[in-house]
């Protein structure tokens, strides 16, 4: 007396990433490397494990920095992404964009 069982799939989705704020928020052409952190606007956040930071359309390495392992006051979680001298070497408005592995979608903030 068994019936067909009934199958409906889930999909799972990781969450849309959201900037909240940029450091530093302005960089001269032609300065020095530097490390651009960038901040969820949620906690808890909105960031996946391996989220990658874009710069100008281009990956930069991108490590996530939880809230309880940042140093000082971090609210939420942090991308760090290492930024070369070579992308600071014309000045111009510049968008960073995080997206979190598929199926997450971008969101975009000038610098």
């Amino acid at each position: 007396m068994g019936g067909a069982a009934l199958e409906i799939p889930i999909r799972i989705e990781n969450p849309r990433p959201v900037i909240g704020r940029l450091f530093p928020a302005r960089a001269s052409a032609g300065a020095a490397a530097f490390t651009l952190l960038v901040f969820d606007y949620f906690n808890p956040g909105t960031f996946a494990s391996d989220a990658v930071v874009f710069w100008k359309g281009s990956p930069r390495p991108t490590r996530l920095v939880l809230p309880g392992a940042c140093p000082g006051f971090c609210p939420a979680a942090v991308l760090v992404a290492d930024i070369t001298a070579e992308d600071l070497a014309s000045p111009g408005t510049v968008v960073v964009t995080v997206i979190n592995p598929a199926p997450g979608r971008r969101r975009r903030r000038s610098v």
